[in-house]
């Protein structure tokens, strides 16, 4: 039997329970967590094993009473896979995880104990916490630890990120070329889908917008322009201003094929201003109708990128 007293306790909740019946010793930092045994073993079926087989050796590391499992990992990360390990209520001082190399190395340490629960609960934060403003790094991290529907929900929020001028990461090295040509792909696939929204209206089912209606705009701009929308109807596109808002929209979705570029204000404001400057009947009815329309458009370039598949090699 040995008592180490180099090793500091790690006194902050939940490591502090009276009812703590086993000490994990990070060997890298000189740290000590009190915890108790039953919530490890629930969590990870490697530390059950190990556990097991602690209480089988006749000789054992001892303080204050309690067993030690000396672990290698440093006191960060084995204090954050610790308190994932306890329920949600008793782990409330948990630190987020706040960047997703963080998340990337408590993760590998999850998988290296197969503390599946844990691995869980860190994905869950990964997404909720990065998927939406930092999406590249998603992907990378859902491909590293092999993550097909993780990997799928990043490649599609990736799409409002233009392909050139993209700031490059840590993370992509944890990916292969092939994975990141891949995406590219995607990509691109995407765009072509995207831009066929807008050049046929099939999904379409309203008529009646001022920029199908408006006869000052005929009478000042002459139409040229027809479109077919759903049910198999042409429809004369009077009004120039959306003519060039369809134009503009084109452009940005080849570039950014997501319903989020559609719902970007730039464009849309761009053609409320012609719209009002251009023809006082437009601009009556202008703001309304184009709210409308965006959201449909938004929905059926979300229908049509959603067709498109992601090649995963893992």
């Amino acid at each position: 039997m040995t008592i180490d007293i180099a090793y500091q306790d790690v006194v902050d909740p939940p490591f502090n329970h009276e009812d703590a019946d086993l000490i994990v010793r990070s060997t890298s930092s000189n740290v000590d967590f009190r915890v108790m045994k039953a919530f490890l073993i629930f969590a990870s079926l490697r530390w059950k094993d190990m556990l097991t087989t602690y209480s089988q050796n006749a000789v054992k590391d001892i303080k204050d009473g309690l067993h030690i499992l000396p672990l290698e990992e440093d006191e960060e990360t084995l204090g954050t896979l610790l308190r994932l390990c306890y329920p949600p209520h008793a782990a409330s001082t948990m630190p987020k995880i706040t960047t997703v190399q963080h998340a990337a190395a408590i993760f590998d340490v999850a998988r290296k104990y197969l503390a599946e629960v844990v691995e869980t609960v860190i994905m869950q934060q990964v997404m909720g916490n990065f998927l939406c403003t930092e999406p590249m790094r998603v992907f990378a991290f859902a491909w590293r630890f092999g993550m097909c529907s993780e990997m799928k929900l990043a490649a599609k929020e990736t799409l409002r990120l233009p392909l050139l001028g993209r700031e490059y990461s840590e993370e992509l090295e944890w990916i292969s070329g092939g994975a990141l040509h891949r995406l590219q792909q995607y990509h691109v696939a995407c765009g072509q889908a995207a831009g066929a929204v807008v050049d046929d209206l099939v999904w379409l089912t309203r008529e009646t917008f001022t920029w199908f209606e408006c006869m000052d705009c005929n009478r000042r701009e002459c139409a040229t322009v027809q479109v077919k929308i759903s049910g198999n109807r042409m429809k004369w596109v009077y009004s120039k201003w959306w003519q060039e808002y369809m134009k503009a929209m084109k452009s940005a979705l080849n570039a950014c094929p997501s319903r989020r570029t559609v719902e970007d204000p730039i464009l849309v404001e761009e053609a409320l201003r012609k719209a009002c400057q251009s023809c006082l009947r437009c601009g009556m009815r202008v703001f309304k109708e184009m709210r409308e329309f965006c959201q449909m458009l938004a929905d059926a370039v979300d229908k049509a990128t959603e067709k498109v598949i992601l090649n995963i090699q893992l």
